[in-house]
């Protein structure tokens, strides 16, 4: 259950690699361009692609989702995906698929687990 993401992560070829997420509550937009906001990307350890300020914000991120107490260091580091990186996300419980750059993920998720290859 959840979504696609094409176009994240090493390994993606052509821009073809899925990735799911599971439903989750819409969060507050990003608040990037407003006076002491913290700007948001898109990270990804190849797996999951994550909503951060930063590399060890994302592992934080991650770690809130899984309910793992520390991001295990045995995993891939957090890498950032350019902003402007087209990404298209399939939400397998609605059965719709949508192309938006990083960019526009982030605005539209805020601070969230994003995606993942895994089910």
């Amino acid at each position: 259950m959840g979504l696609i993401a094409v176009g994240v992560g090493d390994r993606i070829q052509e821009d073809r690699t899925v990735m799911t997420h599971p439903q989750q509550q819409p969060p507050p937009p990003n608040q990037a361009g407003q006076e002491g906001a913290v700007s948001l990307h898109v990270f990804t350890h190849g797996v999951d692609c994550v909503i951060a300020a930063s590399p060890e914000d994302a592992a934080k991120v991650y770690c809130e989702f899984t309910g793992e107490t520390e991001y295990d260091e045995s995993y891939e580091p957090f890498k950032q995906v350019a902003d402007d990186k087209s990404m298209t996300i399939t939400c397998e419980d609605e059965d719709t698929i949508t192309t938006m750059t990083a960019a526009q993920w982030i605005k539209k998720e805020g601070r969230s687990f994003l995606c993942s290859t895994e089910n």
